[in-house]
């Protein structure tokens, strides 16, 4: 194994510091300290986690992007899927049927979205942005016309420990949030631990 002299681990140390990563975190910082200083209330409390339960399901859909991304591909069909398969579980519990069955159904649709991409990607060798972008447009334009009914779906509030998930607070800190950290453990864990990651 080559050894690294002293010039190149000095060079590879100052590509780490500027870094995409580290100009982005940086960027952002210098971001919320010019805020807190120019906007009242940005740096209090409340606003920080009304912020982090705004963006908590953004956050939960780039774990997902993440592991694609690794992998090398790109998925554009992933919203399509979300609000899909959340559309027709929140339509199926208003509707009488037991959240469970729901969730099921909910995530069969999610799953199969994904298995279809998948399948078209590997053996019918066309690219995924192609893909997944053409899935999810039919798959919307299919469910919109075929199953769900119109633009809002509600789910009743006598399901308050489902809603408890989405809208519900621990010691504070909303649910969105939280679930959103779980996963990101998860996700780190199978991408460091496991085989498969």
């Amino acid at each position: 194994m080559a050894e690294v002299s002293g010039p190149q681990m000095l060079l590879r140390s100052k590509d780490n510091l500027f870094s995409q990563e580290v100009i982005v975190l940086l960027v952002t910082l210098t971001l919320c300290v010019i805020f807190a200083v120019t906007l009242p209330g940005f740096a209090t409390v409340g606003n920080l986690l009304t912020m982090s339960n705004s963006v908590a399901i953004l956050g939960i859909l780039s774990l997902g992007m993440g592991v694609v991304v690794i992998g090398r591909g790109l998925d554009l069909s992933q919203i399509t899927a979300m609000a899909v398969s959340a559309a027709i579980v929140s339509q199926m519990i208003g509707s009488g049927s037991s959240i469970p069955v729901a969730l099921l159904a909910g995530l069969t649709v999610a799953l199969s979205i994904g298995v279809a991409n998948g399948l078209i990607i590997a053996f019918v060798e066309i690219p995924a942005l192609f893909t997944t972008l053409a899935t999810g447009l039919l798959v919307y334009g299919l469910a919109r016309i075929t199953v769900l009914e119109g633009f809002i779906s509600y789910i009743p509030n006598e399901h308050e420990a489902f809603l408890f998930l989405g809208q519900g607070r621990f010691f504070g800190i909303p649910m969105p949030v939280l679930v959103f950290a779980a996963l990101a453990i998860l996700v780190h864990l199978m991408l460091s631990r496991t085989s498969v990651g």
